[in-house]
């Protein structure tokens, strides 16, 4: 059975209520969310079932290549958030993916240790070219942009290709 109706975010009803009510919330300063961040169950607390419905809804015909896209980012917003690393994703299914193997380790994705909890902004970072698809790992921090320190690029050869995009 599928999910026809796609929410507002771009992802399937079902999923936002759940998404919604995650007790767990993001890593912050506040040592109680702090605690609580850190208990959190791996994969968004979805089980296997809820990530093959999810696939299952991928392959509804009504949804259109911008719905996809719509999706994929919400879906990468809140893994990032969570300091779930979607590092190289570039589709719906390779977010899945990522999903399945938390799920079968058993552990939500560890938090970097170059990661401050008292960060303006939550999450892990996706690099702000248009074009790429990094995100930062345990292994890569982005650096802001030097000249308006508001963005984040994974490298001096992607901030350079999306100024002059």
């Amino acid at each position: 059975q599928t999910s026809k109706s796609v929410a507002h975010y771009g992802l399937p009803d079902w999923l936002i209520g759940k998404l919604a009510n995650d007790p767990h919330g993001v890593p912050t300063a506040n040592k109680v969310q702090r605690d609580l961040f850190e208990q959190r169950p791996p994969a968004l607390g979805l089980s296997t079932e809820e990530l093959d419905r999810l696939e299952v809804d991928l392959d509804v015909a009504e949804w259109t290549a911008s719905q996809h896209r719509v999706a994929f980012s919400a879906l990468r917003r809140v893994l990032l958030r969570q300091c779930v690393s979607c590092d190289g994703c570039e589709t719906m299914r390779d977010l899945i993916e990522v999903l399945r193997a938390e799920l079968a380790s058993g552990q939500p994705s560890p938090v970097p240790t170059w990661y401050r909890f008292d960060m303006k902004r939550p999450g892990l970072r996706y690099c702000s070219n248009p074009t790429c698809f990094n995100t930062e790992t345990e292994a890569a921090k982005f650096c802001p942009c030097s000249r308006c320190k508001l963005v984040k690029y994974c490298g001096t050869a992607c901030q350079k290709k999306s100024w002059n995009a």
